[in-house]
């Protein structure tokens, strides 16, 4: 980086740069059919050095590309690469001064990743192993997990006199179970995968479900309730709610919300809905201390009780639309979109159903109109459920609109396995 910025100061054509660097080194080892390792998945550790940069010409143009281990090592080269894209853009020439204020820190890294990294690798083999026999053991064929630890170091510094640095750890594994059935799990530090497992009983429940497959002709209710799993309601919400926040689509009318939403505080949602994140919250998983742009984060509410506060916006966006720059939603571990409603814990309120269906994911949600809310989404593997008990699965088409369905009075679930609430509600369901 020190090569770059000194090649940088000696271009007289150059009036302001930011630089951002990440360097980041981890370890991954998976597991593919019944091997651990072997051709699909051996044991890699790899290293990485990327970034961003962004500099204002003397003609006051701008350029912002994309940085690699190389760019780093041929400043000369990059610089003139960036020089060649260069654009006029007035509402990108913003550069941040050193704060006034103390940069609030919090540790987000564990030296045992490091260790585990460079020195434990081992201990991956064993808890690789730890998954794919309680996997063997209620009856997955066709395992595909991994798991992963990294270490990574940021670095941002610019023309103005602004230098911040950072670093993260993260472990954990992700799984499919039959291509039927999908789960992850993250920590700052290492865990015992053994102590985890304990959380899976009732992902077994329902994954031994969707392995039967029972016949449905109708339901005894006409509106049946369905209950989306934690997983697919954030999926949910990020293709319709996080995706209409985008500073870029409310500032280029892309998004189905307005300037004037914000600005007015608009209401377009129920009461229960409140949506903020704490990029700050200590060694959690997403959690962060400023953005590659240099701005400092805080808890941020993007919705509260329904009403439009601010869209994610960074430096550029935020200037053109006139409201103050926001942290981005990262991972769910940070994320809460509910304030005061009650949270039901999954298990007991499907024994507490005499009816009901429960969705683990959708197909084809990317394909869906985000602006409208409409959506018309496939679940193959549909699990039903009649007196509580989970009879088995089927395959149902579940119909609504997003906007409508988050101004409803809906319930909301909680599991182990995961950070967030699934929604339980009532939009029309088709039999297949």
């Amino acid at each position: 980086m020190d090569k770059l910025i000194k090649t940088i100061k000696s271009q007289k054509n150059i009036k302001n740069y930011r630089i951002y660097k990440t360097k980041s080194k981890n370890i991954v080892l998976g597991v593919k059919g019944e091997i651990i390792g072997g051709p699909y998945n051996p044991i890699q550790t790899s290293f990485s050095i990327n970034g961003e940069l962004q500099i204002e010409w003397n003609d006051k143009k701008i350029s912002l590309i994309n940085l690699t281990s190389s760019s780093f090592e041929n400043p000369r080269e990059t610089i003139k690469r960036a020089y060649e894209t260069k654009i006029s853009d007035k509402y990108q020439r913003i550069f941040i001064e050193p704060y006034k204020e103390k940069l609030i820190k919090t540790n987000q890294y564990s030296r045992n990743i490091s260790n585990l990294i460079n020195n434990k690798q081992d201990t991956l083999i064993q808890e690789i192993e730890n998954l794919f026999n309680y996997e063997r053991s209620i009856g997955i064929i066709k395992h595909e997990s991994t798991i992963e630890a990294s270490e990574t170091y940021v670095e941002l510094s610019n023309s103005k006199g602004l230098y911040l640095e950072d670093n993260f750890s993260s472990y954990g594994f992700a799984s499919s179970w039959d291509e039927k059935l999908f789960f992850g799990y993250e920590e700052r530090k290492s865990f015992s995968v053994k102590t985890y497992l304990t959380k899976l009983k009732f992902l077994a429940k329902l994954y031994k479900s969707i392995n039967q497959q029972i016949k449905v002709k109708r339901f005894m209710t006409h509106n049946i309730k369905v209950i989306l799993s934690p997983e697919i309601t954030l999926d949910i919400l990020n293709q319709f709610i996080f995706e209409n926040l985008n500073g870029s689509f409310v500032a280029n009318g892309m998004s189905r919300f307005t300037k004037q939403d914000f600005n007015k505080k608009k209401k377009l949602f129920a009461d229960w809905f409140t949506l903020k994140i704490n990029p700050l919250k200590v060694f959690t998983p997403g959690a962060y201390n400023f953005t590659q742009e240099g701005v400092l984060c805080k808890q941020t509410t993007f919705i509260d009780k329904g009403k439009m506060i601010t869209p994610i916006l960074n430096l550029k966006h935020a200037s053109i639309l006139k409201f103050n720059p926001t942290p981005t939603i990262t991972e769910p571990y940070i994320l809460s979109f509910c304030n005061t409603k009650e949270l039901f814990d999954l298990k007991k309120y499907i024994k507490s159903c005499k009816e009901a269906i429960f969705v683990p994911y959708f197909l084809g949600l990317h394909t869906q109109n985000q602006m409208t809310g409409d959506y018309s989404l496939v679940s193959p593997y549909t699990i039903y459920i009649k007196d509580g008990k989970l009879m088995g699965r089927f395959k149902t088409i579940v119909r609504g609109n997003i906007f409508e369905d988050l101004n409803k009075d809906i319930e909301l679930v909680k599991s182990e396995t995961f950070p967030l609430p699934g929604i339980c509600y009532n939009p029309k369901v088709i039999i297949e």
